[in-house]
């Protein structure tokens, strides 16, 4: 790769493991991800899958600095990754609002943060390009789980990061409201073409979406065992993309690939 090639890709892990010390003697070390060597384009959209617990969110972790590999290195835009990744928005697949503030309040906190004079208005912009204009007063407990993600996710974009990464972010949510957020991330990002790396257990979902899909092994140890292109023409709508026999072609494909990975994995729990 030519340092020209490099500087055009948000995101290079090259040969990354991941373990952990041991805690006890009667618990040794673990190793979640071992030699993954993955990469994102600027502007590219890639999901990964794989079993539980195979690693997806220790790989995000390395890629927002939060975690330090063992070995292997990381790249962000060309340069060595040291520290936490300022370059990089990263929406949880947990609940990451604070309870005491309103729903504009938490779109602000970050850009409040940066000391942007014009924080409560970037909030604003784009709370209404969420859909939640009317709703800036109202706090999480008084938002729909939808809502409370909507949120989330312009909590996250309002930053301008050059790199989104996201673990899971609709796993909660009902069928119909995860197309709705589904859809409404692909427009955001149509808009703004940042790199995004995308955790999901849902193929449909990471097909849907992505320009590419990486399947990871079963863990511990995981490692990247398949990468797809996808090839479906965009804008998508993620409800109706779901019937176009190309989709269909392409999950028989990867789910080939993914499926012995899930039943070990399914194994690996019973066992333990």
């Amino acid at each position: 790769m030519t340092a020209l090639d490099a500087t055009h890709l948000a995101l290079r892990f090259e040969g990354v493991t991941c373990t952990f010390a041991a805690s006890t003697a009667a618990q040794p070390s673990f190793t979640a991800v071992r030699g993954v060597s993955l990469r994102v384009a600027a502007g590219e959209f890639v999901s990964v899958v794989g079993p539980t617990g195979c690693g997806k969110s220790t790989l995000l972790n390395v890629a927002a600095g939060l975690l330090e590999p063992s070995a292997g290195h990381v790249q962000v835009f060309g340069l060595p990754l040291q520290g936490i990744n300022r370059r990089a928005g990263y929406m949880f697949q947990t609940e990451s609002l604070m309870p005491w503030r309103t729903a504009l309040q938490n779109v602000m906190a970050g850009l409040e943060f940066r000391g942007l004079a014009d924080a409560r208005s970037q909030a604003e912009v784009w709370l209404k390009r969420v859909g939640l204009g009317g709703f800036g007063d109202r706090y999480p407990h008084q938002l729909s789980g939808g809502m409370r993600k909507r949120t989330s996710l312009a909590q996250t974009l309002a930053l301008d990061p050059d790199l989104i990464l996201m673990d899971e972010p609709f796993s909660a949510l009902d069928v119909q409201t995860r197309q709705l957020m589904e859809n409404e991330l692909l427009e955001l990002w149509a808009s703004r073409r940042k790199a995004v790396l995308f955790i999901t257990h849902d193929l449909d979902e990471a097909i849907a979406l992505s320009d590419r899909v990486i399947v990871l092994s079963a863990g511990p140890a995981s490692f990247p065992i398949g990468e797809f292109a996808i090839d479906l023409p965009r804008p998508r709508d993620v409800a109706e993309v779901r019937t176009a026999p190309r989709f269909i072609e392409l999950h028989r494909a990867i789910w080939a690939v993914l499926r012995d990975e899930v039943l070990k994995g399914y194994q690996q729990q019973l066992a333990a």
